[in-house]
């Protein structure tokens, strides 16, 4: 006998697809489940009927239990603004699930108890065999689990319920935790930092000629689907899920950009010389992308002198030694080291700081009169552009500037592949492949944005390979 124990899904059906693609590889003879399957995801509607094909027993979780029923048990206390999102959610899920839905949601059973062979069965439950919302982790004292499940010869354990994969022995039996499919977090993460993990996790437990073993899997999942599922959903509440599963993205992108800092010279600035990612781009292309390059270059050196400029996403310096020729100090920050090492031999003696630093991380500690970046605005994904600006904001003395660099919205994308949606892969010259996120702003958009954290235009060109906005901060 070989079993699949599946948990704690929560309404993920790109994770869930994932552990069923997986499945088919295991020769497993039956599937469980064991609670909370559908609430809080942006796919109940699909869970449910994934559930439904596979034809296997579910046990009531406590999460799907109020879904149901809208009654907490208060087992866990909740903060009053949680609370209210997650009952916004909930009123979001039963609407897109059909009363049939409802009725196979209801018919999930308090445990389960599964025959492995003719002396050994496996109790299923959520928290415990008494309640889904009792707590059992690798931590809690060994008196305290025996007194939860007064364990018998015989008989296997198995709950979810806390999202973590591990087993506790006891005598001749033990309980194991198949971990979460559609939620696996590590628990020691600090609360403001708070992340799922890219994969999910189940478990096979055999029985077989008076043996036993069990395994922990974890399968990782297409996190750009699930974020674009997220988006399209039309679940309430979406932003904070998506910019946590943003976040592996914006660590692909990060690694790209490190190892691309060699190349990196050879696809920006003047199209001089000619590289193989401007091979697909006319002649007259890429003269109107010189001329619009020089003309922004004319701009901002038209804005000098200024005092203290802060450029963001500095990369190798194409733009630092411009900020140089105006500034009386620049602070160049970039997360990548690589770049910034390519950037200080290219400055040589000029009056410039480097600092690596995570642009998402970042938060400005004083003020600049000139706050630039180039290129770097089309790799924030819309999730995180209201919080970047407000910290280029903060960045930016009062009567100061902003000067944004980028390709527009519709343009001839110098920079490489011209895909559709939010992200794009892209391929070095050793053959590596990544995906990063790109998305082309309209700069009247980004305006728009601006006005919005206190700046107020004073420049823009919306040109055919570049374009440029300056706004003065005003409040």
């Amino acid at each position: 006998m070989r079993l699949a124990v599946l948990s704690d899904i929560h309404g993920n059906g790109v994770a869930l697809e994932a552990v069923l693609q997986d499945l088919q590889n295991q020769r497993a003879d039956q599937v469980v489940c064991l609670g909370d399957a559908i609430q809080g995801g942006p796919q109940p509607a699909e869970v449910v009927a994934m559930l439904r094909e596979l034809a296997c027993p579910v046990v009531m979780g406590n999460a799907d239990d109020w879904l149901l029923t809208g009654v907490a048990s208060d087992a866990e206390q909740i903060a009053d603004a949680r609370r209210a999102q997650m009952e916004a959610v909930r009123e979001w899920q039963l609407s897109r699930l059909r009363e049939a839905d409802l009725t196979f949601i209801r018919a999930f059973q308090p445990t389960v108890r599964l025959t492995l062979d003719p002396r050994l069965s496996l109790l299923c439950y959520h928290g415990s065999p008494r309640s889904f919302d009792d707590l059992i982790l690798p931590q809690t004292p060994n008196e305290e689990v025996r007194g939860i499940l007064n364990p018998e010869p015989g008989t296997l354990y198995t709950g979810g319920h806390t999202h973590v994969q591990f087993i506790r022995h006891f005598d001749h039996t033990f309980h194991f935790n198949p971990g979460s499919i559609g939620l696996a977090y590590r628990h020691d993460q600090p609360e403001d930092r708070f992340r799922p993990d890219p994969w999910a996790e189940y478990a096979l437990l055999t029985a077989e000629k008076g043996g036993l073993s069990l395994e922990f899997r974890r399968v990782p999942f297409d996190v750009r689907r699930l974020i674009e599922v997220y988006r399209a959903s039309g679940r309430p509440h979406s932003d904070s899920p998506v910019a946590q599963y943003q976040s592996y993205v914006l660590e692909e992108q990060l690694a790209y950009y490190r190892a691309r800092a060699p190349e990196y010279d050879q696809s920006l600035g003047p199209a001089e010389p000619r590289s193989t990612i401007h091979a697909a781009h006319t002649q007259a292309q890429l003269d109107g992308a010189d001329l619009e390059w020089a003309q922004i270059v004319s701009v901002l050196h038209a804005l000098g002198p200024v005092g203290d400029a802060l450029e963001l996403a500095s990369g190798t310096g194409v733009w630092t030694q411009e900020l140089a020729k105006i500034s009386a100090s620049v602070t160049a920050l970039d997360g990548s080291p690589e770049m910034l090492q390519l950037n200080q031999a290219k400055l040589g003696e000029a009056a410039v700081t480097y600092q690596t630093v995570d642009l998402f991380a970042w938060e400005p500690n004083r003020q600049y009169d000139l706050v630039f970046f180039s290129f770097w605005l089309s790799h924030v994904p819309p999730s995180h552009l209201k919080t970047f600006l407000d910290k280029v904001a903060r960045a930016t003395k009062a009567g100061g500037r902003v000067f944004i660099v980028d390709e527009p919205k519709g343009g001839i994308q110098l920079s490489g592949e011209n895909e559709e949606g939010q992200y794009q892969q892209r391929t070095l010259q050793n053959g590596r492949t990544f995906e990063i996120v790109k998305v082309y702003y309209d700069p009247d958009d980004v305006i728009r944005e601006l006005e919005t954290v206190g700046f107020q235009r004073e420049s823009s060109m919306n040109g055919r390979a570049f374009f440029h906005v300056c706004a003065r901060r005003v409040r």
